[in-house]
């Protein structure tokens, strides 16, 4: 990353196009998109896979912290109650990076 360049990321618990949460890498390999995956795979740089491990919520100030790690890479993200709420413990994450 270079200093002064600015980044979209994207948390999603999905790659495909119709959210679905299986995807079969190969599949997408051989048919592409024709195969209804990896919308997101196109229009993005980089993609990790990952599973979230951890949460915790602080009632007082309606604030979660949800714990991933991507192959042993971690990472935390702290935001309102409502908007990570639907981020469960071990379930698959996806993060997605482009430069803009």
């Amino acid at each position: 990353m270079a200093v002064d360049s600015f980044y979209s990321m994207v948390l999603a618990t999905s790659l495909n196009a119709d959210g679905h949460e299986n995807f079969d890498i190969i599949k997408y390999e051989n048919e592409g998109t024709a195969s209804g995956m990896g919308s997101l795979l196109e229009q993005y740089e980089y993609v990790m896979h990952g599973k979230i491990f951890k949460y915790q919520h602080d009632e007082n100030k309606d604030v979660i912290t949800v714990f991933m790690s991507f192959g042993g890479l971690l990472m935390s993200i702290k935001g309102e109650f409502k908007s990570l709420k639907n981020l469960e413990i071990d379930s698959r994450i996806y993060l997605l990076l482009r430069k803009i």
